[in-house]
């Protein structure tokens, strides 16, 4: 990550934002109190460089607003696995496996998203079954992805 890819909000938005967002659909108001506590409200700009495939995992990121692309490769080999917005989430398989990021992902536009340390990101599931059972869901599944895509 590194500093300076993002920039942290100042009004505290997530009480409100965070019961639109399908990912937290499951959760209980008490749930979603608590679930604050381990998410930063931050702003992306577009053209920014979120996580770095190859790289190991500081941050799982939950987007609320924008969008972002999501690529392997490098350079001019590199190819556009998906387009996420809204809802989604990034980061999650290095956090999960502690092997490096799978993927590059670049803000396509200004992206209001929260964001969670190693540490947060764990409380999180631990305090949230639901919120578990969906990250490793996507998580089984991109990788299966990466494998197909590899092969």
């Amino acid at each position: 990550m590194g500093e300076g890819w993002w920039f942290k909000d100042r009004q505290n938005r997530w009480p409100y934002t965070l019961r639109r967002l399908a990912f937290f659909a499951d959760c209980s108001p008490d749930q979603l109190e608590t679930v604050g506590r381990f998410l930063t409200a931050v702003t992306i700009q577009p053209g920014t460089t979120v996580m770095r495939e190859q790289t190991y995992g500081t941050e799982f990121v939950i987007i609320e607003d924008g969008l972002v692309g999501v690529h392997q490769g490098r350079d001019f080999e590199a190819r556009l696995l998906s387009v996420l917005g809204s809802g989604d989430f990034v980061g999650e398989i290095a956090l999960l496996e502690r092997t490096p990021r799978s993927a590059t992902v670049t803000a396509l536009t200004e992206v209001r998203a929260f964001v969670s340390t190693p540490s947060e990101f764990r409380g999180l599931l631990a305090w949230a079954p639901s919120l578990e059972e969906k990250v490793v869901e996507a998580d089984l599944a991109r990788c299966a992805a990466n494998l197909l895509g590899a092969a």
